[in-house]
């Protein structure tokens, strides 16, 4: 077994064996940053691994192009797994969580959103931005603002939204992590081609 996949999977296994220590203890952002710089250290490790082996692959030119087509696979490989571990965790194993977030932040929108409109004038620039809803009562104006922002709330807050921010995000930071060392990797062990 390449020793990129054995620092995936020990990645993969560390992210969740924190998770867990972590439920109940850690309030959810914290529990997102810390999850978020372990992932980003593995990462960062598998990058550098996978471009150190792509460096001896025999029979492939090393060019940067190889190099980082080899590179970007393993690590893509790990965003994936990564991204299917977390949705998994996030919306199987504790969908408590995501649910308490929600809460949470429709809460803040039902506290929110009447406090901004008890100001006259900020109803009537809000009503100047959004004439669809003049004639309205107030109250009536209010009800709609927090039915709008509860249903982005719950749509920002779904599996589908989080597997494709998940997926677009970390396959990015993969992509952006393979390129700079396919880049660096030949220039610290002189096998600059």
């Amino acid at each position: 077994m390449a020793r990129s996949t054995v620092i995936i999977i020990m990645g993969i296994l560390c992210w969740v064996l924190i998770k867990w220590l972590g439920l109940g203890t850690w309030s959810i952002e914290d529990s997102y940053k810390i999850g978020f710089l372990v992932n980003l250290a593995f990462m960062t490790i598998v990058a550098a691994v996978a471009a150190f082996e792509s460096l001896n692959q025999p029979g492939v030119e090393v060019g940067f192009l190889n190099r980082f087509k080899i590179t970007s696979r393993i690590v893509i490989s790990f965003a994936v797994t990564l991204v299917l571990t977390m949705g998994i965790w996030y919306f199987y194993l504790v969908p408590e969580n995501v649910e308490k977030l929600k809460a949470d932040r429709i809460e803040w929108i039902q506290d929110a959103i009447p406090s901004e409109f008890s100001d006259p004038e900020k109803l009537k620039s809000y009503l100047e931005d959004h004439p669809e809803l003049k004639g309205m009562e107030t109250q009536a104006i209010i009800d709609f603002c927090i039915d709008e922002a509860t249903d982005g709330t719950n749509s920002i807050l779904s599996p589908q939204m989080f597997f494709a921010f998940a997926g677009f995000g970390w396959t990015s930071i993969a992509l952006i992590l393979s390129a700079i060392f396919s880049v660096i990797m030949p220039k610290i062990w002189g096998n600059t081609p």
